[in-house]
């Protein structure tokens, strides 16, 4: 292992999400202290931080856990889409309407429209860390700031990540995602799930290889009617090896695969038949796109459905 200024914790550094969840949950517990933020009761530790090795074994196989690849697939292309939009997170998950101040649009956790998005002007925070990291590959300075001057005055929504910093060293894209707040059941496997695919996304883009990702968290904490939950998981741990998803490739098919994701998500479920007219990472990456679009649109012909089987 590549070790630059002070050896990390080897004990902090998992294979795979999977085995990130289960040690943060059973330290929480363990460790963690009581503090009702906005009087709802937390379990937390202070000032956690973790790397995965692998940012590809990003998926989450504990059947306890309950995730939700439809959302996690389907919120990654929300912030590559660089929306605020509402509506089209809420497809997801109608919780999110419970963070928006007027009913249309998401202020302080669309990171993608804060990453993507441009001004008259200016080039994209995108563009200017990849520029950067193009012109000096042992640049210190290719950080995109998400966080919000109005933390203290907007009650709906304020971004729990703070930074996302990008670091190449031995030709590998690093990447140290710096949040304020982090909960464990709800957030934490959609929002490593997002950040790796955007630092595997920029690694691709500077045709490098992808390094480890860390994860570092102001308050770490499980919500109090979550804890049983927490236990479930606990008890069913980690079965058998980490599986990765595979090397992201054909970004050229970027735009197409959203777009697709656009013709399902607005009811278009003839759109299920051109699925194969993606190259097979993107097409893959639709299935569970495509299973949600049937259980919310109504089912297809059987040409279509065989793409889900």
């Amino acid at each position: 292992m590549e070790k630059f200024g002070l050896e990390y914790d080897e004990s902090k550094f998992f294979e795979s999400l999977d085995e990130a969840l289960v040690t943060v949950i059973r330290e929480i517990r363990d460790q963690g202290h009581v503090v009702c933020p906005r009087s709802r009761q937390t379990r937390e530790i202070l000032g956690y931080a973790f790397r995965l090795r692998n940012p590809r074994a990003r998926k989450v196989s504990i059947r306890a856990r309950g995730w939700n690849e439809a959302l996690a697939v389907g919120e990654m292309c929300w912030h590559m889409c660089g929306s605020d939009d509402l509506s089209f997170i809420r497809y997801y998950a109608a919780s999110w309407d419970r963070f928006s101040e007027d009913g249309s649009r998401i202020a302080g956790s669309c990171y993608g429209k804060k990453i993507f998005g441009k001004q008259p002007g200016k080039e994209s925070s995108w563009e200017r860390i990849k520029c950067l990291l193009l012109d000096d590959r042992a640049s210190r300075r290719a950080i995109v700031s998400l966080v919000d001057e109005a933390y203290a005055t907007t009650p709906k929504d304020a971004a729990c990540i703070s930074t996302i910093q990008f670091l190449i060293r031995d030709n590998r894209l690093h990447c140290i995602t710096t949040m304020r707040s982090n909960d464990v059941i709800w957030g934490l496997c959609y929002d490593i799930f997002v950040v790796t695919m955007l630092q595997e996304r920029l690694a691709a883009e500077l045709e490098i290889e992808l390094g480890w990702y860390q994860h570092s968290v102001g308050s770490m904490h499980i919500y109090a009617e979550h804890l049983e939950l927490g236990e479930q998981i606990l008890a069913e741990g980690i079965a058998g090896q980490p599986t990765a998803m595979p090397h992201m490739c054909d970004l050229h098919a970027l735009p197409r695969f959203l777009h697709f994701e656009e013709r399902l998500r607005l009811g278009q479920i003839e759109a299920i038949s051109g699925a194969d007219q993606q190259t097979k990472y993107w097409r893959d990456l639709s299935v569970p796109l495509i299973a949600l679009a049937q259980r919310k649109h109504g089912t297809v012909s059987r040409r279509s459905s065989i793409l889900i089987e």
